[in-house]
């Protein structure tokens, strides 16, 4: 918890008590499937994952685990997941990643106990115990942007474990893009492609369900194909949007989402329901559409960018850099000239300043540049000489 020690209930939630000694921070806690008295923890300490049971039901912890990884000077482990199975019991197993020398990361291992978490055996990756370089066949970096990669991804904010509940060769982990495992482990392949950043993961039977940051998925075992599994969960937060003059199309910026453009009259067979279509990227603050020229929308989905938009179903918005920077977090806007369909004013974060192009983004000039930052621009429809813009705790005009 983030009260910095772990809580014990024994009334369904209703009433809690701290558990005596268990300062600290922890990444995952896991019940026996059938003894209710063991109960597993993992608890950062320092640059290490320290393992601990409690053979009490919760009340007390103990270090424990012999034969997982020992720390040393030169290895770090970043984060631990627990994946058990009501179809071996006394089993338990334990994902790390982590680096060497800081520089070298990935899967540091897959440990699994037999006899309900007293001792430990390896079962993967790779030639040695801790991170080595990939190899997509026998250490494939599951937890990075590519397999062959030499990070974590994102592995503090996002990893996934989960074992079958009746079939233990039948296992799912990831950071970024969940991997499916039919071999215990040994061996594993990427599923689909979804969306980014995997939270959570459940294997019932042979159906998984992964859980990310756009919502719900369930990943063939076999396969690996991918079925949305999301709708009616809300899981989308709108940052902030744009909308044709023309004709009904809206765009969407979106936290931890790609950037949607809502589209009837062409995307009305694809994508998401009623005419969405979800472009590219995650984490717009903003999206705009060209309010004359519908076919062109302004966004920040990692980079700045300008889209422009095909009338084929078959082919996604072509992106290309937009020449400036939007900004990430201010919910910087794109102001269009109600007469001039190419004329744009917007926030260019990279020089503090208010620029304007006359040519559809292919060139800016900077009207004024703040001292240190600057959030909104607006253009009156009635007056399009009158500009408005916040910046340094200030509205200029």
């Amino acid at each position: 918890s983030y009260s910095g020690q772990l809580h014990r209930s024994t009334d369904g939630g209703e009433s809690w008590t701290d558990v005596d000694g268990s300062d600290g921070e922890y990444w995952d806690l896991a019940w026996h499937p059938q003894d209710e008295n063991i109960v597993y923890a993992l608890k950062q300490a320092g640059r290490w994952v320290t393992y601990h049971r409690s053979t009490d039901g919760g009340k007390s912890f103990q270090s424990a685990g012999q034969g997982l990884p020992i720390e040393s000077d030169s290895t770090r482990i970043y984060r631990g997941r627990f994946a058990t199975s009501i179809a071996a019991p006394k089993r338990i197993w334990v994902l790390y990643g982590g680096t060497l020398n800081d520089t070298l990361g990935g899967v540091w291992g897959l440990y699994t106990s037999f006899n309900s978490g007293e001792t430990f055996n390896e079962v993967c990756c790779g030639e040695v115990d801790g991170p080595e370089p990939p190899n997509p066949d026998t250490n494939p970096n599951i937890f990075d942007y590519s397999i062959n990669g030499l990070g974590l991804g994102q592995i503090t904010w996002d990893m996934i474990f989960a074992v079958s509940s009746t079939d233990t060769s039948l296992m799912v982990a990831g950071g970024i893009f969940p991997y499916v495992s039919q071999d215990g482990g040994r061996t594993w392949k990427v599923a689909d492609p979804m969306h980014y950043d995997v939270q959570d993961a459940v294997i019932i039977d042979t159906s998984i369900i992964v859980s990310h940051d756009g919502g719900l998925a369930e990943v063939h075992p076999t396969n690996r194909n991918v079925i949305d599994r999301s709708f009616g969960i809300c899981a989308l937060e709108v940052w902030g949007f744009g909308q044709s003059h023309v004709r009904d199309v809206l765009t969407v910026g979106a936290y931890h989402m790609p950037t949607y453009v809502r589209d009837k009259s062409l995307y009305d067979s694809t994508g998401l329901a009623d005419g969405w279509y979800p472009w590219s990227g995650a984490d717009a603050m903003s999206a705009d559409v060209n309010p004359d020229d519908d076919r062109w929308i302004y966004a920040k989905p990692w980079s700045s960018v300008r889209g422009d938009r095909s009338r084929s179903t078959q082919i996604p918005p072509r992106a290309v850099p937009l020449g400036i920077d939007l900004g990430y977090i201010p919910l910087t806007n794109v102001a269009f000239h109600p007469n001039e369909t190419y004329t744009i004013v917007a926030a260019d974060h990279s020089t503090t300043s208010i620029v304007r192009s006359t040519d559809n983004a292919g060139t800016w000039e900077e009207l004024m540049t703040f001292d240190t930052w600057i959030s909104h621009v607006k253009i009156s429809q009635q007056y399009p000489n009158w500009l408005a813009a916040i910046g340094d705790g200030k509205l200029m005009v």
